[in-house]
């Protein structure tokens, strides 16, 4: 049967995957439309204190989404009961992980952050911005250690009624507690941050109640606690490990270029904080197909079904390729007015409109090679994801540095190493899937 490999299952999959996707984009374009009506120094220090906050985020993404390859591949092979001594074993130590992430953010950030960002300012408004926000990191973890259970288990709609609620009831917070309508305080900048911090846990709530509600805690042994094994936790987090490595500088690499882009001024910072938003926006389908491949991928691996797996990866890079390239085209032909959305300021319109043209071609290209990265990482070979990424990192963080430092590039031309980063991607994550050793990975 290859029902699996099809086009129609790929979508099944991946498909509520997108939609939350483009919920959460769309929140992230309101929040920066919000900070964009307060003023440019806003819109640049949202830019930085969201980074900062996903970036330390991805130690806990790389977690679970190595989790996701586990009980993904136990699926594969039939094995409920392994899938919950996988979901009970991570549980503590994703509450391990979560409380040291907390507790390293409220120790260290406040004198971090002044560190790192050179306009006295900006540091100040995102180091209050984080020290809000990452209230919000607990809900926020355990959500995702479901959404790896829902993806694993090829269960995604769930995913649509967490992502949108949540989306919807962070945007009306945002709107009441940046601008303090209907009676709320007016928090402005920091308003964001709790409105979010608000929304994390209404998701939580939404997901665990629904996990509750369908009986998956008895019919897969989700909350035995007794379960835990630590043998299953050592493996689990051996296996997780490199991915939380890759997650962590992957957008620690975002946020060192986001600090080289500040020295350039405010203006610039501005324009790549919109540009950032439009770039995401238009990658919205590539996680879902990014996401659904990752787990058909290891899913495959369990079957033992090799020779499917070249299928799943090629319809999975037509399908994303086609749906940005869709996105892409609708966001060129009303390109002024959507900018217009984020900024009443006109220069600062025109200026970003060049850079955001250079980033569709980021995105289009990204379309290709972040299917083949997650591919190699549902292989079960981490630490070879983990090495690709890292070498493609490490060029992109040196080409952004040396044409920032050594010549006179504006920021329109620095965004064109997004190109380069992506298609570095395509290229040796599809040499490694085409002459690598990953058919007898064991996880």
């Amino acid at each position: 049967m290859r029902e699996e490999t099809s086009y129609r299952n790929i979508w099944r999959i991946a498909y509520p995957i997108i939609v939350g996707s483009i919920s959460q984009n769309v929140l992230n374009i309101t929040d920066t439309i919000f900070l964009g009506h307060l003023g440019e120094q806003e819109l640049a220090a949202g830019a930085l204190g969201t980074l900062f906050y996903l970036t330390i985020m991805m130690v806990i993404t790389g977690f679970t989404i190595g989790n996701q390859i586990i009980m993904a591949r136990r699926f594969g092979e039939e094995r409920p009961a392994d899938i919950g001594k996988t979901f009970a074993s991570s549980t503590l130590l994703l509450l391990a992980i979560t409380i040291t992430v907390f507790a390293a953010v409220k120790l260290f950030a406040s004198n971090l952050i002044p560190t790192l960002v050179s306009n006295e300012m900006i540091a100040l408004q995102v180091g209050d911005f984080v020290q809000y926000r990452i209230w919000g990191v607990y809900a926020a973890a355990f959500t995702l250690l479901f959404r790896s259970f829902y993806v694993a288990t090829a269960n995604t709609k769930v995913l649509i009624s967490v992502t949108t609620t949540t989306v919807g009831l962070n945007i009306v917070l945002n709107y009441l507690l940046i601008f303090g309508k209907f009676g709320f305080p007016a928090l402005g900048f920091n308003g964001a941050a709790i409105a979010s911090v608000i929304s994390e846990m209404a998701g939580f709530a939404i997901i665990l109640g629904y996990t509750i509600y369908r009986k998956y805690p008895k019919a897969f042994g989700l909350f035995n606690i007794r379960s835990f094994d630590m043998r299953v936790a050592g493996e689990t987090l051996k296996l997780a490990s490199p991915v939380m490595l890759q997650h962590l500088i992957s957008f620690s690499a975002w946020f060192v270029i986001f600090l080289i882009i500040e020295r350039m001024g405010e203006r610039s910072l501005a324009i790549s904080n919109i540009v950032r938003s439009l770039y995401i926006a238009m990658m919205m389908p590539i996680w879902g197909f990014a996401e659904a491949t990752n787990s058909l991928v290891s899913y495959l691996m369990g079957e033992r079904h090799f020779d499917r797996i070249a299928t799943v990866v090629t319809r999975s890079m037509l399908l994303s390729f086609c749906s940005v390239v869709l996105v892409v085209a609708c966001f060129y032909l009303m390109l002024p007015q959507v900018i217009g959305f984020y900024s009443p300021d006109a220069s600062l319109v025109a200026d970003t409109i060049p850079v955001a043209k250079v980033v569709m071609i980021g995105a289009t290209t990204m379309s290709l090679g972040f299917i083949t990265f997650m591919a190699v990482s549902g292989t079960g070979n981490t630490l070879t994801a983990f090495g690709l990424e890292l070498s493609d990192i490490a060029l992109y963080i040196a080409i952004t540095f040396i044409l920032t430092e050594y010549t006179n590039i504006n920021v329109t031309n620095i965004w064109f190493v997004e190109t380069f980063y992506a298609g570095y991607m395509l290229l040796v994550c599809s040499l490694y899937l085409r002459f690598g050793k990953w058919r007898n990975k064991v996880i």
